[in-house]
């Protein structure tokens, strides 16, 4: 028997037994996602065409598969495709969250792989990623015994991999008829410059059960930026450390110093503390927390003092009165970037290399960062008070306000 006999015989009794023999759906978990957020505010759909800092075009495959590639190995009983809404499946129908099209493919065949991509210019700092999916399968009646797997991945540049993340894994012998439309989120830190967005689908085994996968909607924001950026000084956040106790992560005012009672600041020891911390130990300081950040010891150290003002950046950042994506101009005071998430990391080395002048460049830098002077578009003042500004956390520990994602 020749191999497209081969395939016709498998194709002919697959469907049979789909016809004559359906399995009972298995009960959720069902090789469960990997560890991707819900949506963060669980509301409708996002729209992903509503944002216009979406860096993917023809987000909701509208048009086609313009401005996307498709890559696609193994044989196929059906060509990963742009469907429109009602179009038939093994187990559901297609069902766009935007727009009356979605991306399809069957995720079945020969072993091989599907990816679907597009390149993108990233701003530096944590991208956040939005889609929504539904799937479907049976791997129970044709003996599967290898996973197929749904994966996330980011390439910077083009070919080198910087994050992969599992989003669906069908395990062998699981039935799973609907995953129902599911809407993940997932935050990928990058760099500045160009790199590649790749959904990808792996098929390891040779026609081992139906199967078939619907995504839409895709939205992928880099940065973030507050309409009206209102910075505060490094003496605020210092009054707020003021405000802890020393065995709490606070700073100790001294016998004879003042301090606040507790912070004034909403949520700072439950959410900023633990923002702040993380970010000093990306930039590399592992012997600080946020207060110690804020705390410069000996006074009188420039590089200490750089610190304490990098820090109080950072909780500008990790508050949202400023953002990584945020226009600066620093150029007077000696640094060079031109967005706040490339400063930070300028200011970091310029502190690192313990070069007292270099700690006084950075010290200069942050400084005008935390006073406005450096931020473009710094109005001096905002028309909704920031402790007004509903917060909600993502899973890096970064708070993020709920008025910068409009549904």
């Amino acid at each position: 028997m020749n191999s497209r006999r081969v395939v016709l015989a498998t194709i002919t009794v697959t469907l049979f037994c789909l016809i004559a023999a359906p399995a009972e759906p298995q009960t959720p978990p069902y090789g469960p996602p990997g560890p991707l957020n819900p949506d963060p505010d669980p509301r409708a759909h996002v729209d992903c065409t509503a944002f216009p800092d979406n860096l993917i075009s023809n987000c909701s495959f509208e048009n086609g598969f313009t401005g996307w590639t498709v890559n696609e190995t193994g044989f196929k009983l059906f060509s990963t495709a742009i469907r429109p809404t009602t179009f038939g499946l093994w187990f559901n129908r297609v069902t766009p969250t935007e727009g009356g099209s979605a991306a399809v493919t069957p995720w079945d065949g020969t072993p091989g792989f599907t990816r679907i991509m597009q390149d993108v210019d990233l701003t530096s700092g944590d991208c956040e990623l939005q889609f929504t999916y539904r799937a479907g399968w049976d791997l129970r009646l044709f003996g599967a015994t290898q996973p197929r797997v749904f994966d996330i991945r980011v390439e910077q540049p083009v070919g080198n991999n910087i994050f992969s993340q599992t989003a669906v894994t069908a395990l062998p012998n699981t039935v799973q008829f609907d995953t129902g439309l599911q809407e993940p989120f997932v935050v990928i830190p990058v760099g500045s410059g160009p790199g590649r967005l790749i959904f990808d689908w792996t098929t390891p085994e040779l026609f081992t059960g139906p199967s078939d996968f619907q995504i839409d909607n895709v939205l992928l924001e880099c940065g973030f930026c507050p309409e009206d950026p209102v910075p505060n000084s490094q003496g605020y956040w210092h009054r707020q450390c003021l405000g802890v106790p020393a065995a709490e992560g606070g700073i100790d005012p001294g016998r004879n110093g003042r301090g606040p009672d507790s912070p004034a600041e909403p949520d700072f020891v439950s959410e900023l503390m633990d923002c702040g911390d993380d970010r000093l130990q990306e930039l590399g300081f592992f012997s600080e927390q946020t207060c110690t950040g804020m705390n410069a010891v000996p006074a009188d150290s420039s590089c200490e003092k750089a610190l304490k003002q990098l820090t109080a950046t950072i909780l500008n950042v990790c508050s949202e009165r400023l953002g990584d994506a945020c226009e600066v101009d620093a150029a007077v005071e000696g640094c060079s970037s031109t967005d706040l998430g490339s400063l930070i990391e300028e200011m970091r080395n310029l502190i690192a290399s313990g070069n007292p002048t270099s700690c006084q460049t950075a010290q200069a830098c942050a400084n005008a960062i935390n006073q406005g002077t450096g931020v473009v578009g710094f109005g001096g003042s905002s028309s909704v008070p920031i402790f007004e500004r509903p917060v909600l956390k993502n899973d890096r520990g970064r708070v993020r306000s709920k008025t910068s994602r409009q549904r």
